[in-house]
């Protein structure tokens, strides 16, 4: 195989430098596999998928990338939403006392529990987990509150549904404001052959100061008609109290 013209400056790749700030999380020794797509190139991009030549200085180049820059963003596991970055605490306390308003014996500190866990159901798992996931806690929380839960798949879908979602709606509403917003809307159909109309907003939050996209809700449709759709559009906003006239964008 001929040489290339960086030949003579080759480097061997080092592994502290995965350590770096600057390469954590993207950089690695390329397999030989990898090395064979480019001759005499080390290193390797798990962003861009990319062999790299093993100089520092061209590894730092490259992370200035605007391909890797874009490839980290997407692919950035810090972006992901967290419990704790909707603001937890708000998010409970809302829930907690719209769970209050039904009949129950239990304990706050067992309806906070109950509550948190739904919400964890909501983000992460399938609702029929809890099954599992319930008797679990149960079983390995004797003498604290996780000892009286009683979390199957019926109550975690009533919690979501009744609780955790209009107080999670209403939260949303008031991070929007009486600000501009745009709507995404789409319209579909599921294996019954029943319509549905899916809503997402598009809008400035006050709260993570950025722009952000949110789903919005899902309406079950009857016709399908430029008039129906307008018709249940203005409707489903009047019922979450956002104002129309603040659309500024329509996709």
């Amino acid at each position: 195989m001929p040489k290339t013209n960086y030949a003579k400056y080759g480097r061997k790749y080092k592994t502290e430098w995965e350590k770096e700030l600057i390469f954590k999380g993207w950089l690695k020794k390329a397999t030989e596999v990898q090395r064979n797509m480019n001759d005499l190139k080390e290193a390797y991009c798990s962003y861009c998928n990319v062999v790299l030549r093993a100089h520092h200085n061209d590894l730092v180049d490259h992370s200035k990338t605007a391909k890797h820059v874009s490839k980290k963003n997407s692919l950035n596991i810090k972006k992901q939403p967290t419990l704790n970055s909707f603001g937890t605490e708000i998010i409970i306390i809302t829930i907690y006392h719209l769970y209050l308003r039904g009949i129950s014996t239990k304990s706050n500190e067992s309806k906070i529990s109950d509550l948190k866990l739904a919400v964890h159901i909501a983000a992460h798992s399938s609702v029929r987990s809890i099954d599992h996931l319930g008797e679990i806690l149960k079983s390995c929380g004797k003498g604290s509150t996780l000892e009286n839960i009683k979390m199957h798949r019926t109550k975690c879908s009533q919690l979501i549904l009744n609780a955790i979602s209009p107080a999670l709606s209403e939260q949303l509403v008031n991070d929007i404001g009486d600000h501009g917003y745009s709507l995404i809307v789409d319209e579909s159909t599921d294996i019954s052959v029943t319509k549905y109309m899916a809503f997402c907003v598009r809008y400035f939050s006050k709260s993570l100061q950025k722009i952000t996209t949110q789903f919005l809700g899902l309406v079950n449709i009857e016709r399908a008609t430029a008039i129906a759709l307008r018709d249940i559009t203005l409707e489903f906003l009047k019922e979450l109290k956002l104002v129309p006239e603040n659309i500024i964008g329509l996709g």
